[in-house]
């Protein structure tokens, strides 16, 4: 067999892998085999059932490798500190994801490239039941028996909905910032004003 990084190459070895979401193919006497991606996130599994009633706490240091298993590419880099926090009960689970660090990212406007404080916080429940149709962001539904949860997803979604359409700058807000692109904008904006006054006036 030949594993997805290229090691392990032996083509006597039988390789017996069950996973609806993993990938595989055939190339000559060798198979490759591709793991999704919440394989690779296995650190982001919390095993709730070996948990006493009460409150537990879990950390995680993210940077941008976390991001990149998402496919996501719009920081430069950041440092996050995630948390979670499990209040287990007798029939479900209370999850409180917490989120807080920097993320160097470009200015939406002037391009310019600096540290955007990111914190953020939610709340989530968690049930079992049979009937999986839910319509409650805040409240999940697992099978029966469910042993464990994969936060991964949760945190990814926490963070980048956390964040604003437009990240902007504070030297572009209070008018600090120096750029070439920032000096470009404000000159086509007077030119746009001083256009438009001429035309205000010929009227």
């Amino acid at each position: 067999w030949k594993s997805a990084d290229g090691t392990g190459t032996n083509s006597t070895t039988i390789v017996t892998y069950k996973d609806n979401d993993a990938n595989t193919s055939v190339n000559g006497e060798y198979i490759q085999f591709t793991f999704p991606f919440h394989i690779k996130l296995n650190q982001y599994v919390i095993n709730f059932t070996g948990l006493k009633e009460g409150e537990h706490n879990f950390e995680f240091d993210l940077d941008n490798k976390f991001f990149e298993h998402f496919d996501y590419n719009d920081f430069n880099s950041c440092q996050i500190k995630a948390g979670v926090r499990v209040n287990k009960k007798s029939n479900l689970l209370e999850f409180v994801f917490s989120s807080k660090g920097w993320i160097n990212i470009n200015c939406f406007v002037s391009n310019e490239p600096f540290d955007y404080l990111q914190e953020h916080q939610i709340k989530l429940v968690v049930k079992f039941s049979s009937e999986l149709i839910n319509d409650n962001e805040e409240l999940v539904i697992l099978p029966v028996g469910t042993s464990t949860l994969n936060v991964a997803q949760y945190l990814f979604e926490m963070i980048i909905l956390s964040l604003p359409i437009k990240i902007i700058h504070p030297g572009v807000v209070d008018g600090s910032l120096e750029s070439e692109t920032l000096n470009k904008l404000k000159e086509l904006e007077s030119k746009v004003q001083e256009k438009s006054s001429k035309i205000e006036i010929g009227r």
